[in-house]
């Protein structure tokens, strides 16, 4: 469907071991490491690739009534630990 960035200055292994641990806490499901994986929450479908500190992220499935940039927003805002699902 479509792909962004988000970059995090937070060490790796703990950014995706907190957001792993937020999203399966509120119902989602996360499977993956420090390296790839799928995520899973709300409807949202995702998968995640990490680069250096940069995490290249693509949506698979969303629901139709929610758009593209709101997706982004909480989606980039879950995986830099801004809010909680």
């Amino acid at each position: 469907m479509f792909k962004f960035n988000v970059q995090s200055k937070k060490n790796i292994n703990e950014l995706i071991k907190q957001v792993s641990d937020g999203i399966k806490a509120n119902g989602g499901v996360f499977n993956g490491d420090v390296k790839s994986g799928f995520f899973s929450a709300m409807g949202i479908k995702g998968t995640y690739k990490v680069q250096d500190n940069i995490i290249k992220i693509e949506i698979t499935k969303k629901p139709w009534i929610l758009t593209e940039n709101l997706i982004k927003t909480k989606v980039r805002d879950v995986f830099l630990n801004l809010v909680q699902i």
